[in-house]
């Protein structure tokens, strides 16, 4: 006969990995539900240029983008088991996902002892995960931090035990290196954290020189990571490429931000601090704020910190910046869940879950209320506040590949790197948006004489432009100004405009596009849902 304990232990496993199922599935179906909403600018960037470079594009020196290599490598190896489309942006999202879910969840459960503590932090960020107004449905860049992030502190938690291990120094280094190699600023958390570990670790005993030395083998992996891919380029003859993309114009471009996100941060750093502040006051009442017990909170703490630098440091106000809190305060809510939990006597400690519970399920249900849209109203609502519209680049990109012959490309003057994704057309030239282009920009005349060689080396049926940009085009301040724009519109002639599109298209004067056009009469062919209008004024 089976006693009640083991039964009841029986049932508690049950719980946690049903749990634990529930909030892989919500993870997945979330962006099942969401895999054809149009992708923003950055991820469609990077999907882009994976794709070019595994057809043997080369990164930097022909492929212009200013973030890490790492990024570029996660989406190549998804688009290799996958394919260059949705599926394998599906297949980025869902592993960072459920790796920043496990990770939040070991780091609960080992660090605290407490499976409830941990499932609670787990079905949180499940919800937090697909967070609408943050894009965090979609795989940027900080998704990838997450993943990095969250072990790294699960690796920082084992490092200041007893037991540590050479593979948790490996792990945290690894992960720090990974984040640098997605961002920059993704190496600031570890940073912090192997600050307060070494401050724990003060002492002349073996275990701190042990933990010490560990800390710093682990780190010793940043630089390596680094030298290594730098030196990969150098030795290629692209070392001046890589340096000025991802050092020279990163510099200029935090310096040309508009001051960072400070007050935003307050609303996210609040949960965290408040969770763990009970407990540390007590550690600091009884004299054991460097004891083993005060690890969790210091590394925790020292995790937070490290956060609102990263978020803070690029010195912009975008919203999936501040997707690096997400991980954190589904640790905040564990956190708080264990300490009610050994505060309250046993008959009460039902409180902290139903704490739980009303912290769980308010967020939860509004975060399922936008399901019910389709994805491309999904897209229309997310950027409603920045004035973005990726749904017309989508409408724009499928318009343009149904107008060309197979073959044949078309060049897109904007930053909706979109239209080069869905329409699965080959860009032309390597210098895929205007960002880089900008007056002010230190890579500007570079990049355009590259852009215009490239160009002019493999002209472009089609030149795409979005309406919005016209009248600064007319007035000379067009997205990369009017040197370019003068020498690129020479060459085409502006075609009928397209009633539902929200952008123009020139044709390149004597190309085979402008002569399909001529002999149907000057008129666009159709394109089921969308009617040809009348012939625009041309550009002076």
């Amino acid at each position: 006969m089976t006693s009640p304990d083991a039964e009841a232990g029986r049932f508690r496993r049950a719980v946690f990995l049903g749990g634990l199922l529930l909030a892989a599935a919500v993870c997945v179906a979330g962006r099942l539900h969401t895999m054809e909403e149009p992708l923003d600018i950055d991820i469609a960037t990077y999907a882009v240029v994976a794709r070019e470079a595994l057809a043997g594009r080369e990164l930097y020196s022909d492929l212009w983008d200013h973030k890490p290599p790492g990024l570029h490598l996660a989406f190549a190896l998804a688009q290799l088991v996958a394919g260059p489309h949705e599926l394998s942006v599906l297949l980025v999202g869902c592993a960072t996902a459920l790796l920043t879910l496990l990770a939040v969840v070991r780091v609960l459960s080992d660090a605290l002892g407490s499976r409830p503590a941990a499932l609670w932090g787990g079905l949180l960020w499940s919800a937090l995960s697909l967070n609408l107004p943050l894009g965090a449905n979609q795989p940027n860049a900080e998704a990838l931090l997450n993943a990095c992030v969250a072990w790294g502190l699960w690796a920082a938690l084992r490092l200041a035990r007893a037991d540590a291990r050479w593979g948790h120094a490996l792990l945290f280094g690894g992960c720090a290196a990974a984040a640098s190699l997605v961002k920059h600023v993704g190496v600031l958390p570890f940073v912090t954290m192997a600050a307060a570990l070494s401050v724990l670790s003060r002492g002349d005993g073996p275990h701190s020189r042990r933990t010490l030395g560990r800390l710093a083998a682990g780190l010793a992996l940043v630089p390596l990571a680094w030298a290594a891919v730098l030196g990969w380029f150098a030795a290629d003859g692209r070392f001046s490429d890589a340096w000025d993309a991802l050092i020279v114009y990163n510099a200029w471009y935090a310096g040309a931000g508009d001051g960072g996100l400070v007050a935003l941060d307050l609303a996210f750093l609040l949960p965290p601090l408040l969770s763990i502040l009970p407990s540390t006051v007590t550690l600091l009442v009884r004299g054991e704020a460097r004891g083993a017990g005060s690890a969790p909170h210091a590394v925790f703490l020292a995790a937070v910190a490290g956060t609102a630098l990263a978020v803070d440091l690029p010195g912009r106000w975008v919203p999936h910046y501040l997707q690096l809190w997400l991980p954190l305060l589904s640790l905040a809510l564990g956190l708080a869940v264990a300490e009610l939990s050994r505060a309250l006597p046993a008959p009460r400690r039902l409180r902290a879950h139903v704490l739980a519970a009303v912290v769980v399920l308010p967020v939860a249900a509004s975060h399922a209320a936008p399901f019910r849209l389709p994805p491309f109203e999904w897209s229309r609502v997310k950027w409603a506040r920045l004035g973005a519209r990726f749904d017309l680049a989508y409408l724009a990109g499928a318009y343009a590949d149904g107008l060309l012959a197979p073959g044949e490309t078309f060049y897109m003057y904007g930053n909706e790197t979109q239209l080069y994704f869905v329409s699965g057309r080959r860009p032309p030239s390597g210098v895929l948006y205007a960002l880089p282009l900008a007056p002010g920009s230190p890579l500007r005349d570079r990049l355009l004489d590259r852009l215009r060689r490239q160009l002019a080396a493999d002209p472009p049926e089609l030149v795409v432009v979005a309406r919005y940009h016209l009248p600064d085009i007319d007035a000379g301040r067009g997205p990369a100004g009017p040197e370019l724009e003068r020498w690129l519109f020479a060459g085409y002639r502006q075609l009928p405009r397209v009633e539902g599109l929200a952008h123009d298209l020139f044709a390149r004067k004597g190309g085979r596009l402008e002569a399909r056009v001529a002999a149907r009469g000057g008129l666009l062919p159709p394109v089921p849902g969308v009617r040809p209008g009348p012939a625009p004024e041309a550009l002076p």
